[in-house]
């Protein structure tokens, strides 16, 4: 975190200082500045991705503070700017007035919302984030084995932003701090162009009025995303390319090719921008594109200034993808070449339908559309090409390529009318264009004046309510839980207990997942200091997390068509680490399941653990030929897995045999019975373990039932007092702060309780039915105590615990009171005696086994609890009679996992 303040310090100082030399006005500036800042942190990054180093927070701080330095000492170099004549106009107090003080406000909710939430946008937590982070594990700007296209294939420049704020882990909420700037940013890039096209500063404000307090533009002014800055960048551009053309100041040049060359480096949406600028008469009476050709390439060497920095910073994305596969982008349904328009229509058909939300509610982030400064932008922008006389000729062209931007998007990649935050750089572009019809309301009739003003009264007070209505009761961010004092989600899904005891105290982490639009974020930013890498297959040195579709294990290969489907293999006798079953994520067909293979170098076995993972893909270029690949066989365990192939008539043919990790491409002769997995002990070929995938599920046979979700869709809150920053409104007492990990002594990051009375209080929270307390604890200094659980006063559960080193994961469902609840874990230990009745109450399996010996019940527990129940970590209740027992130095308990989550009813 000190270094991550550090490297904002200087790069604000740097980007200021430089900024500051190169112009005059105040905006222009600030312009320069976001734009510098930018362009620093992209140069860094290609610079420490050649040699090797991206990963490394010191040589990130070098670097970037060195081409800082190299700026200002650049800057310092040039000519003083000549201010010129003052622009015409001036801003009337009563239009500044109301601006400030509609958009002060949003302002600050906008700074609350992104400093409380963690980034939980869709495209943060599936493709943007991970990709940054992965960069960091590799330590260059390569490409890597991903099923999410998105998170190789699109251009970086974006997320090398977040890159910025990764390398140096700091709270995950400050990365919504470049979001939060590029929204103040982009009201002076608004206001600057419109003034730049001879607008008048009254409809240059109102413009930008109505840019900043759009839903999207909003939405994204509070989390981590790249549509928002690539706009502001593209304005940037756009400004100062104006600005070159009529003075040609090479320093203006540089900063239009700098700043155009960020935009069409970060997303793939710029890529149409270029249909309009090619095909449509944009510029000022009608003249076609290719008319001003002549004049453009007798002023080529012109041009050459802006073109060196955008070539510099706009193509390695281009050339890395044709250098690492030969092609810019895969046909993938996010690539500008998508398919998928009736759904794109359909989407777009639901936006048009939810202009003004209600106050009550407000859309999910996917599913807010413009409102109506999209109406007006749309209106201003036709209004603008039927009047292109009374118009200025900056706003008619911006008319032009921004519908034309708008139609090609439609067109060619409807998959950007789904999420209509990708619109955002498109929208921003006509703002010129509104802006240029208020200056023609001067021109109408007493009359018809006063009745546009009208109309736009009401328009700006519905785009206000609808502004409020998003930041209030945004499903993934809302203002309002905030001002309540609610207990609220900081922000990422919620995952399985034993998800976070596994890759808590893991220092490398491979990632092997076909998914797209998959939330990778929330397993990356478990543990701290951690490494993270992305292979289509298993790496030996790191703890492999494997992530397979929920419905690929009820498959049959028939019923795959290009979909993978898998199987998981125990074989009891494995000497070593092999694949365990973590826990499924997620609801129907987006439910996944996810696996764990413990690094080469931790062989220590778990019952769960000793399986195998085989999955089975048909290849896309030839689906009679399938690629089988295996997780979790070790050369070590003398095994070899045999793949065998049985045909419908009896017939078996072995078609490929792996003896480690890997992957085979068989062909397979369709129709066949089943596909036999073996696992084969090599020497006296005793078969350790199989399994098999049918070809078709019989008819006779029952539809797989739903998946199971890992957490109930109801859930209001969720937070971890020892493995993520719990909200502020959650109070503890008798907790030391995070320790660890310690690898040492096999231990993860852990909290230790310190008084035999350790409490947590849950504020009052509306809707608040049921609280899952999950929780795993141990000794360490003490060989036994008893636990209680108490609830607002009334113990729940009492746990008797032996072994100093044995962890007890407990799962347990509170009945929480109105207002204020508070849970207590109380040392009870006393010399009692334990309650072997009550063992086989909370153990039914145990039960049934005891009663159906001829045993009494209390000599059938003791002998259950004393064979296999510690081993197996069960609780042994206690009957207590003396006084307690203190603990040395009063450890009482330590906590690997201490989870809250509260529900609303179902």
């Amino acid at each position: 975190m000190d270094l991550f303040l550090i490297h904002s310090l200087v790069l604000l100082w740097s980007s200021t200082l430089a900024a500051r030399r190169l112009l005059v006005g105040a905006a222009d500036r600030i312009l320069a500045t976001w734009v510098l800042a930018w362009g620093n942190i992209v140069l860094a990054s290609l610079l420490l991705s050649a040699v090797g180093r991206l990963g490394q927070p010191a040589w990130f701080l070098v670097a970037s503070s060195a081409l800082g330095i190299a700026a200002c000492l650049l800057a310092a170099c040039c000519r003083a700017e000549d201010p010129g004549p003052p622009e015409a106009g001036s801003l009337r107090l009563g239009l500044t007035v109301p601006f400030l003080l509609t958009l002060l406000p949003i302002a600050l909710a906008l700074g609350r919302v992104a400093w409380a939430y963690q980034p939980n946008a869709q495209a943060a937590l599936s493709h943007e984030l991970p990709r940054a982070l992965f960069y960091l594990g590799q330590g260059s700007l390569g490409h890597f084995d991903t099923g999410d296209l998105r998170q190789v294939f699109h251009p970086f420049n974006g997320n090398l932003l977040q890159l910025f704020g990764l390398v140096y882990r700091p709270p995950l909420p400050c990365l919504n701090a470049w979001n939060v700037a590029a929204w103040i940013v982009a009201g002076f890039a608004v206001h600057r162009a419109c003034r730049l096209a001879g607008l008048s500063p009254g409809s240059a404000l109102a413009g930008a009025w109505f840019a900043l307090i759009s839903a999207p533009v909003l939405i994204q002014g509070a989390t981590s995303s790249v549509d928002l800055p690539a706009s502001i960048s593209l304005l940037s551009g756009l400004v100062f390319a104006v600005r070159y053309r009529r003075a040609r100041l090479t320093r203006d040049g540089l900063l239009a090719g700098l700043a155009l060359g960020l935009a069409f480096g970060s997303t793939l949406a710029f890529t149409f921008l270029l249909i309009p600028l090619l095909l449509v008469p944009w510029r000022p009476g009608g003249r076609w594109p290719w008319q001003g050709l002549g004049a453009c390439w007798h002023e080529r060497r012109t041009w050459l200034v802006p073109a060196i920095p955008a070539l510099l910073v706009g193509l390695p994305p281009v050339a890395i993808n044709l250098v690492e596969t030969g092609r810019w982008m895969a046909w993938h349904p996010d690539g500008p070449l998508g398919t998928g328009h009736g759904a794109a229509f359909q989407a777009l058909g639901a936006g048009l339908r939810q202009w003004i939300p209600s106050l009550d509610s407000a859309p999910a982030d996917n599913a807010a559309w413009f409102g109506w400064p999209g109406l007006l932008l749309l209106a201003s922008a036709g209004l603008c090409l039927a009047r292109p006389r009374r118009t200025p000729g900056l706003p008619v062209g911006l008319a032009w390529v921004g519908l034309g931007w708008l139609l090609a998007l439609l067109a060619l990649q409807p998959a950007t009318f789904r999420h209509p935050g990708g619109l955002i750089p498109a929208f921003l572009l006509l703002t010129p264009c509104l802006a240029a019809a208020l200056d023609l309301r001067h021109r109408l009739t007493p009359g018809l004046s006063r009745a546009a003003a009208a109309f736009l009264l009401f328009a700006a007070t519905g785009a206000l309510v609808n502004a409020a209505s998003v930041l209030l009761f945004n499903p993934s961010r809302p203002l309002a839980a905030l001002l309540d004092r609610e207990l609220y989600a900081p922000g990422l899904p919620s995952l399985p207990l034993l998800v976070g005891h596994r890759l808590a105290d893991q220092r490398w982490i491979n990632v092997d997942s076909d998914a797209t639009d998959a939330p990778v974020l929330p397993f990356l930013v478990l543990g701290r200091n951690q490494r993270f890498t992305a292979h289509a297959g298993t790496v030996e040195a790191a703890y492999n997390l494997i992530s397979r579709a929920a419905g690929a294990r009820q498959r049959a290969y028939e019923h795959g068509d290009l979909q993978p489907a898998y199987v998981i293999m125990p074989v009891p006798t494995k000497a070593t680490g092999g694949v365990e079953f973590l826990g499924t994520v997620g609801v129907g067909a987006a439910a996944r399941d996810y696996f764990g293979l413990e690094p080469r170098t931790h062989p220590a076995v778990l019952p769960a653990n000793r399986c195998l993972l085989v999955t089975v893909r048909r290849l896309p270029a030839d689906p009679r030929v399938a690629c089988i690949a295996v997780a979790g066989l070790d050369p070590r365990d003398g095994l070899r897995l045999d793949i065998v192939l049985e045909a419908d008539d009896g017939t078996s043919t072995r078609l490929a045999t792996l003896a480690a990790d890997g992957r085979a491409e068989v062909a397979l002769a369709e129709p066949f019975h089943l596909l036999h997995f073996k696992a084969v002990q090599v020497g006296d070929e005793a078969v350790a373990g199989a399994a098999a995938l049918p070809y078709r599920i019989p008819p006779a046979a029952s539809p797989p039932g739903p998946v199971t979700p890992s957490s109930s869709a109801n859930s209001i809150f969720v937070t971890d007092l020892v493995l993520s920053m719990p909200p502020h409104a959650v109070r503890s007492e008798g907790l030391l702060p995070v320790e660890g990990p310690f690898p040492q002594w096999d231990l993860p990051y852990l909290r230790w309780a310190t008084v035999p009375v350790m409490r947590l209080w849950i504020p009052p929270t509306k809707g608040l039915a049921r609280v899952q307390l999950s929780f795993s604890i141990r000794l360490h200094v003490r060989e036994r105590a008893v636990l209680e659980i108490w609830l607002n006063g009334e113990r729940v559960e009492t746990f008797r615990m032996e072994g100093r080193d044995q962890w007890f994961d407990q799962v347990l469902d509170l009945t929480p009171g109105p207002g204020q609840n508070l849970v207590e874990f109380r040392d009870a230990s006393r010399k009692g005696r334990p309650d072997w009745l009550g063992y086989l109450e909370r153990n039914p399996d145990v039960k049934a086994h005891v009663l159906s010996q001829p045993v009494l019940p209390e000599q059938g527990a003791r002998e259950h609890y004393e064979a296999a129940g510690r081993r197996e970590g069960r609780i042994l209740p206690v009957i207590a009679t003396d006084e307690p027992d203190v603990p040395p130095e009063s450890y009482y308990f330590m906590f690997r996992n201490l989870r809250l989550e509260g529900f609303t009813p179902p």
